[in-house]
């Protein structure tokens, strides 16, 4: 019965799009471009060369060399082994499905387990300096540095999600062996291929849910939800509606209103959990191995830290004084809105993690 009513809302969401799309040719193919053009002016440019970078670095051994200075930390304080940490700190370089595409590649070539994997996916997630610094800095809050506020909040995030996991992790044994490396051409190469694959992956998936958050638009759907949140949370109903279509797909964070300094421990919030999207591109590069269920919660709570760190460091950096004109109703909504869309994602993406038969 549950199946069939899954079938069954499936189905009319399709139909309702099919309808949507032929209603609305010119809007939705105007939406689609609009991603496209961001895909290839924003996305491709900020991450591509990092990715194929950090692949690299990985299939060749060199991380193992960048961790070298951070071993014990990475043993005593998060309890990660070298090679675990020198893909924690790629991760935080090279763009969101970056860090579980080098995990994805480490399970198969068994450098780590499942337990591992699951683990690790937790904190080895992140948008990147040149992708947080090119939206915050380069759209919202131009000639400032509120990308480089954001991307220390999204790493601390991380870092205090890293250390409370070790907490339930037993130290990792010593290692004796030398540490090796397989610099090779076939190496290079295959680890550029393997990003193109992954990048090509995530701006088909970034073009269709633009077309297909235009067409929830359309439908009134996305102006009722904004209206809901609006009155529950006091916040007016253009910063819910950019705050809903960045919970679908990051990049249309740029579509919050800019140099609006009381958003930034919500933009802040956003980069650090990433959204529907890269949930669903994560999903597809893990071939299945990532626990949905394990890695929402951690990024909640990373989010979560993200923000609080955000909002207390933003005061030590010159960011402006736009807050200063905002009505008080929009301040005190900063902390409701975040709470319902928690509440939201939560429904919406643990409902997701059904499809893949993930354990606890």
């Amino acid at each position: 019965m549950k199946q069939i009513m899954k079938n069954f809302l499936f189905t009319v969401l399709i139909l309702g799009a099919v309808f949507l799309c032929i209603k609305y040719p010119a809007e939705i193919g105007s939406a689609v471009s609009v991603s496209t053009d961001r895909c290839i002016n924003v996305i491709i440019p900020s991450m591509f060369i990092f990715m194929c970078l950090t692949s690299m670095a990985v299939a060749t051994g060199i991380h193992n060399i960048i961790s070298l200075p951070f071993i014990p930390s990475a043993r005593y304080i998060f309890r990660l082994t070298p090679n675990q940490f020198g893909i924690f700190l790629l991760s935080m370089f090279s763009g969101y499905p970056a860090g579980i595409k080098l995990l994805t590649d480490s399970f198969r070539r068994n450098e780590i387990s499942k337990k591992e994997f699951e683990r690790l996916s937790c904190f080895c997630f992140a948008g990147g300096p040149a992708f947080i610094s090119g939206t915050v800095s380069g759209i919202l809050y131009p000639g400032t540095h509120a990308g480089a506020v954001c991307f220390i909040s999204v790493t601390a995030g991380n870092l205090v999600t890293a250390f409370i996991s070790g907490f339930f992790s037993p130290f990792p044994e010593k290692s004796s062996h030398k540490i090796t490396t397989d610099i090779t051409a076939q190496n290079i190469i295959n680890s550029t291929l393997s990003s193109a694959h992954a990048i090509f992956q995530m701006c088909v998936m970034i073009i269709t849910f633009g077309g297909l958050y235009r067409a929830a638009e359309l439908s009134g759907a996305i102006s009722f939800l904004s209206e809901f949140i609006s009155g529950l949370t006091g916040l007016n109903q253009a910063n819910t509606q950019a705050i809903i279509s960045s919970v679908f797909e990051i990049s249309n964070i740029v579509t919050l209103p800019s140099n609006r300094i009381e958003l930034l421990p919500v933009a802040a919030f956003l980069l650090s959990f990433g959204g529907i999207c890269v949930l669903i591109q994560i999903i597809v590069i893990s071939g299945g191995l990532l626990n949905v269920k394990k890695f929402l919660l951690s990024r909640l709570f990373s989010a979560t830290v993200s923000a609080a760190v955000c909002r207390l460091i933003s005061r030590f950096f010159n960011l402006g004084t736009a807050d200063a004109f905002i009505p008080a109703s929009v301040h005190k909504g900063n902390g409701m809105v975040t709470a319902v869309l928690l509440l939201i994602m939560t429904v919406m993406l643990l409902s997701l993690s059904k499809n893949y038969g993930q354990s606890d």
